[in-house]
């Protein structure tokens, strides 16, 4: 790997970076390789990534054409170069002792390509087995996402055949208790009005007497639902044949709107003699 690749340390400079080449006073670009790669040694792993950073900054810094991509697979290839070196040589070394150093060597250049792989934005280092066993691992997920929205489908499923099935028990028991259209009651044509006028009469009827201990007269029909007396006219009512529309009752009902003028108006009043 050549020498440009690396910053080297400045002759007698007394405050060197510890990611800098060389000694105090004699600093020789043929021997940067070799003495990266004794910085790898010494170094703690996780002060690998800095060493990275701050040789590549250094190449790019001086060489404008460059590109932390050649910087990258430049510095892949060297590290494995000298891993297997480092192997070869174990092979041949006859000492036990040398054989351990090498060893120790190969270990940590390892952990470094291992912490390289960080910088891999170009997939350069991926080995193709790991990626067939990404896309392994992909195609799993996927079907287990599929696998759980079809199940989760075929809940919703059968809850939305309950909710009809009840719902539809509900309509069935509706029609049951609501009085057949032909046996409704037919308001004449024209008299629509007056009905209503009547059931607002009727709705505001009061007792005629009053005990002692109710000084405030109280009216005789009383419900909270103030929509029992709209469906009592569209569940029991009919004008000449045709349904009559809720939203119709409600306006004069609920709404308070006022009675046509046409109609016929009614007042009921309640006699205090009793029939006996």
């Amino acid at each position: 790997m050549e020498g440009y690749f690396f910053k080297p340390r400045k002759n007698f400079d007394y405050r060197p970076n510890k990611y800098d080449l060389g000694t105090f006073f004699w600093s020789k670009k043929s021997h940067l390789d070799r003495l990266f790669l004794k910085k790898i040694v010494n170094l703690a792993d996780n002060e690998y990534l800095g060493l990275y950073e701050y040789h590549k900054n250094f190449y790019l810094e001086n060489h404008p054409e460059g590109r932390e991509k050649i910087f990258f697979t430049k510095l892949d290839e060297f590290i494995k170069m000298a891993i297997d070196k480092e192997k070869k040589s174990i092979l041949d070394e006859f000492s036990s002792t040398e054989k351990t150093k090498s060893e120790f060597r190969i270990k940590k250049y390892e952990a470094f390509i291992k912490i390289m792989k960080v910088k891999d934005i170009w997939n350069f280092t991926s080995d193709p087995s790991e990626g067939v066993k990404k896309m392994l691992k992909n195609i799993k997920a996927k079907q287990d996402v599929e696998q759980l929205l079809t199940n989760e489908n075929k809940r919703l499923e059968e809850e939305l055949a309950e909710i009809k099935n009840k719902y539809e028990n509900l309509i069935e028991k509706y029609r049951s208790l609501a009085v057949p259209h032909t046996k409704r009651i037919v308001i004449k044509r024209g008299y629509f009005g007056t009905f209503i006028n009547l059931l607002l009469e009727l709705k505001e009827v009061e007792e005629p007497e009053q005990s002692e201990d109710n000084q405030f007269p109280k009216k005789i029909f009383e419900t909270k639902a103030i929509n029992t007396w709209v469906k009592l006219i569209t569940n029991n009512f009919t004008e000449e044949g045709e349904e009559i529309v809720t939203s119709r009752v409600e306006n004069y009902i609920v709404k308070g709107r006022r009675v046509p003028r046409n109609s016929y108006q009614c007042k009921i009043e309640i006699s205090s003699k009793k029939v006996l």
